[in-house]
């Protein structure tokens, strides 16, 4: 994690963006998936699944966290768009299960689940009610525009780390390449 300074800048730079008019907002989190989905390019399906460690993430993981993630953060900013303040709590780090889904259906649901957050978001009323807020477990109370905020800053975290996976991945492949037929 990090500091309690950081998480403070990090909050900040939520509220500064829910400031946004929500088009500009649609605009900076599509430019994040871009860069997500760029990422992808070029890999095998055994690098996808590559796990540095035992208690580390694949890029296959790392996908399924951020598809479950936002599938929730859709739901949320609908609701409190409409002043509807969901129930329950919001949990750090769940991921949809491991079903053994090539790269392809991978991104195919991360493209779902971002049409899924977009058409939520275009359903909002006229003027969505920006009072309701919606505890994240790390950075406290959002709005609607703060969720979709953060949906950027998601994106944005596992941008880091799967470039980081992609990086071992590209390393130990290369280093050690599989023997044909293997």
């Amino acid at each position: 994690m990090v500091t309690e300074d950081a998480r403070q800048r990090l909050v900040s730079y939520l509220g500064h963006q829910a400031s946004k008019d929500v088009p500009v907002l649609v605009e900076l989190v599509e430019e994040q998936r871009a860069r997500l989905l760029g990422l992808l390019d070029g890999l095998s399906e055994e690098q996808v699944v590559f796990r540095p460690g035992p208690d580390q993430w694949s890029i296959a993981d790392v996908l399924r966290h951020v598809i479950a993630g936002e599938e929730g953060v859709a739901r949320i900013v609908e609701s409190l768009a409409r002043g509807v303040v969901p129930g329950g709590k919001r949990v750090m780090g769940r991921q949809m299960p491991d079903e053994g889904q090539s790269l392809a259906a991978l991104i195919e649901r991360l493209r779902a689940a971002r049409a899924g957050l977009l058409a939520r978001v275009r359903g909002w009323p006229a003027s969505p009610d920006l009072a309701a807020t919606f505890d994240h477990p790390y950075f406290g109370p959002l709005n609607c525009k703060g969720w979709l905020a953060f949906q950027r800053l998601h994106d944005a975290d596992h941008i880091g780390q799967i470039e980081q996976l992609k990086a071992t991945v590209t390393c130990i492949t290369s280093t050690y390449p599989r023997e044909e037929g293997a």
